[in-house]
């Protein structure tokens, strides 16, 4: 039986809210609340483990190659306002050094789609890979 472990911790940079000079103190509050909902890390683990699937998919396939394939892939992407991923970038420093693994996970994290928001949010995504039996 094989299990594939990842681990839901990143970093999250926000976009700052952009000034409204017509806004009354509380709506500026509740403005920013909905600006900043999908930054939440909670939120965007939500997205990632409804597609952790396409990961999977990519260790999969290389697990066919290689039978103990294992470790380390950190991902950084954009959230764009639409909700598109933009920017995606594997940290060739921090990760595996497969260039078709990484490939396949970068053309996976580019497919995921977010909701639309008034802002954009950088993330940094560690992925963990190991097989065990």
């Amino acid at each position: 039986m094989k299990f594939f472990l990842f681990i839901l911790t990143f970093s999250l940079l926000a976009s700052p809210p952009l000034p409204n000079n017509n806004s009354k103190p509380d709506s500026k509050l509740k403005e920013k609340k909905i600006e900043y909902k999908l930054c939440k890390k909670s939120n965007i683990q939500k997205i990632m483990k409804r597609n952790i699937n396409r990961i999977t998919y990519c260790y999969d396939r290389e697990l066919l190659k290689t039978p103990k394939f294992s470790g380390k892939v950190v991902v950084s992407f954009n959230i764009v306002k639409t909700g598109k991923v933009v920017s995606t970038r594997i940290d060739d420093k921090m990760s595996i050094k497969n260039k078709n693994f990484n490939k396949c996970i970068k053309k996976m994290i580019d497919r995921i789609k977010f909701p639309a928001q008034k802002g954009s949010c950088q993330v940094k995504y560690p992925f963990f890979f190991k097989l065990n039996l």
